[in-house]
């Protein structure tokens, strides 16, 4: 009876159900580039092997000179991700389940570095690899002297298979399993204001490296606008909603 009665509600509601699912790919990209949603969208269901072919996660690994003394260029970052990694992952989102950015900067061996983590199977992680490293402007920062290239799995080790593998150790355990989904959210949502800034803006003319990362320094400072200016709703408060308005531990005081 209870299969009935949900068969039932979904007919009737199937209008409304189909409209939420529209609104929600809608706010990945834009309408012009509707063929290529799916990649952005998120994964349909948890994660699974492929038969003999077993997932893991994956690091490509941009990484840019970086001293300590000098400010880190953050648009090269905002550039790579929009004009080398979009449309790779679009190119594999078939075989990218999970995937999300992390930006650093630090006085060590990997200095300034812009990496993108993605769950997949070695044969897509393969294919990823060489689609990035050949990518043309990835060439054009390195000889230009913006970039020193890219790095396969930059944090050591092997490919590490636990859904879990890179959350926090001493975060809850639920949290740790779950915290992919949130970040890959997170860098979607990233993305897409940096899309929105970057038509905004308008085209870049010159075909010069340096005029095309002056650019992106505009696009780059509009993002960080947004963020400083509105991110304490946008996100801290909604973030808040959604677990309930329940009071949260600052455990520390802290400059990122």
């Amino acid at each position: 009876m209870k299969t009935n009665n949900a068969a039932l509600y979904l007919r009737r509601h199937k209008a409304l159900i189909l409209s939420i699912l529209m609104v929600l790919q809608g706010c990945a990209l834009t309408p012009s580039e509707n063929h290529t949603r799916e990649a952005f969208i998120g994964p349909r269901g948890l994660p699974e092997d492929k038969g003999d072919m077993p997932l893991f996660w994956w690091q490509a690994c941009f990484r840019m000179p970086y001293s300590g003394f000098e400010t880190p260029n953050w648009a090269i970052d905002v550039m790579l991700a929009q004009r080398v990694v979009r449309p790779a992952l679009e190119r594999h989102a078939e075989g990218v389940n999970l995937w999300r950015f992390h930006r650093r900067a630090g006085v060590d061996e990997a200095g300034h570095q812009f990496s993108l983590l993605f769950y997949a199977t070695e044969i897509t992680a393969i294919a990823l690899f060489n689609e990035l490293e050949a990518a043309p402007l990835v060439k054009r920062l390195a000889e230009a002297g913006y970039s020193t290239g890219m790095v396969r799995n930059c944090r050591g080790g092997k490919p590490e298979h636990a859904l879990s593998a890179h959350s926090d150790p001493a975060w809850n355990k639920h949290l740790r399993q779950a915290w992919a989904y949130f970040i890959m959210g997170a860098s979607v949502h990233w993305l897409a204001l940096v899309e929105g800034v970057d038509r905004e803006i308008g085209v870049v003319k010159s075909d010069e490296i340096d005029e095309q990362l002056h650019h992106y320094e505009a696009v780059n400072s509009k993002v960080t606008a947004i963020w400083r200016s509105q991110g304490q709703h946008a996100y801290l408060h909604q973030l808040a909603a959604i677990f309930g308005y329940e009071p949260l531990e600052i455990q520390m005081l802290m400059q990122f």
